[in-house]
């Protein structure tokens, strides 16, 4: 179904999104890069399970977010030398502007 991370409270989630969290950066990318086919208004990123209140946690997007999120995404496998994951992002990026300028 979906990308899991699990933190061990709901605190740590911001904390990692902050930070650019390489685990959760791919979890969103790749999410993003297989909604691209379907026309959906919102994209499910990611389910985020909370351990100290086992919760489980569904993050979403509007779709029209996705491009500037991949663009940033972006930024961070670069600075990583992550340059096939980039490719992959570029072509996404590609896709979405072109749906955007329709």
């Amino acid at each position: 179904m979906s990308n899991r991370i699990y933190v061990n409270t709901a605190c740590e989630i911001d904390s990692r999104l902050e930070q650019n969290d390489r685990e959760l950066a791919i979890a969103i990318t790749n999410s993003i890069l297989k909604s691209i086919r379907h026309q959906r208004d919102t994209v499910h990123l990611v389910e985020v399970y909370v351990d100290s209140d086992r919760t489980t946690y569904d993050i979403e997007v509007d779709r029209k977010d996705c491009l500037q999120i991949l663009k940033q995404n972006l930024e961070l496998f670069i600075s990583l030398e992550e340059y096939e994951r980039c490719i992959g992002i570029n072509d996404g990026i590609s896709k979405l502007e072109l749906e955007n300028s329709n």
